[in-house]
């Protein structure tokens, strides 16, 4: 099977204006659409060090712009997530996600402690002992009897 004049071979990626890749495959073509340059349409900013729950976290804030008739919108959407981390805790102890499409979520720890545990909840109880279970581990299982094989006469 031979392309028509001045169309691409199968397979072969091309530059468009309007697109960011366009590719033909076995006569059909397939429209691609992606961000120009890395992550085009996102910001991250430092929000520095803040206390949560009496826990020093450090924030990063990110906001994606979804430009005006991407998605069907008719004005520009702007999704916003912040997320708080405490190096000391080596974790993350709050976020924050914006979207005008789905609403906001927030997730956060609370009721923090960060005071040893008891020793008692790592301790034997005094009234524990190991006993022995009959016929020693495990239960004793007899191989079951093989059937005869008939020869068909």
């Amino acid at each position: 099977m031979t392309a028509p004049v001045g169309a691409p071979p199968a397979g072969a990626r091309m530059p468009h204006p309007d697109l960011d890749q366009l590719r033909t495959e076995a006569g059909a073509t397939y429209i691609f659409k992606t961000k120009s340059g890395p992550n085009a349409n996102e910001v991250k900013e430092q929000l520095g060090k803040q206390s949560i729950e009496g826990v020093e976290a450090e924030g990063t804030r990110t906001t994606v712009t979804i430009p005006a008739g991407e998605i069907g919108n008719e004005r520009p959407i702007e999704i916003v997530s912040e997320r708080w981390y405490s190096p000391e805790l080596q974790l993350v102890v709050m976020t924050r996600h914006s979207d005008p499409r789905f609403g906001e979520t927030t997730y956060k720890l609370t009721n923090i402690n960060r005071t040893e545990p008891a020793k008692s909840l790592f301790e034997v109880p005094g009234d524990y002992t190991i006993k022995e279970g009959p016929g020693g581990i495990g239960p004793k299982i007899a191989p079951l009897p093989r059937k005869k094989l008939q020869s068909p006469e």
